[in-house]
């Protein structure tokens, strides 16, 4: 197999890959991340993997990627939530009986 070909194929698999994480609950920007990601990650390791691996390596590379990022985006958020976000609190002011007593003398018998 020559390069062309092997981009092609890789060009084939990260469409794929995207279509995959889209389909698991990815966000479509975030598939799209992911993909450049795992492509990052085959430009640095430097070996060119056999066709027969590539596949499964990058959907590997790809779903832990999605669930490592999940995982950050749902710790953040409930940081925000716990810390950022305020609480409502409500005030119990102890019932004064003479205002109630002063109105209900004001009414008429009617």
């Amino acid at each position: 197999m020559d390069l062309q070909q092997y981009e092609h194929l890789v060009t084939q698999l990260a469409t794929e890959v995207r279509r995959y994480l889209i389909k698991r609950g990815a966000q479509p920007e975030v598939a799209a991340d992911i993909v450049q990601d795992v492509f990052v990650k085959l430009l640095e390791i430097e070996l060119v993997l056999p066709p027969e691996k590539l596949r499964p390596y990058m959907y590997r590379v790809a779903w832990s990627t999605y669930l490592d990022q999940y995982r950050r985006t749902r710790r953040y958020q409930l940081l925000v939530r716990q810390y950022l976000i305020p609480t409502a609190v409500t005030v119990v002011r102890p019932i004064d009986d003479s205002d109630l007593t002063a109105a209900l003398q004001k009414l008429s018998a009617k």
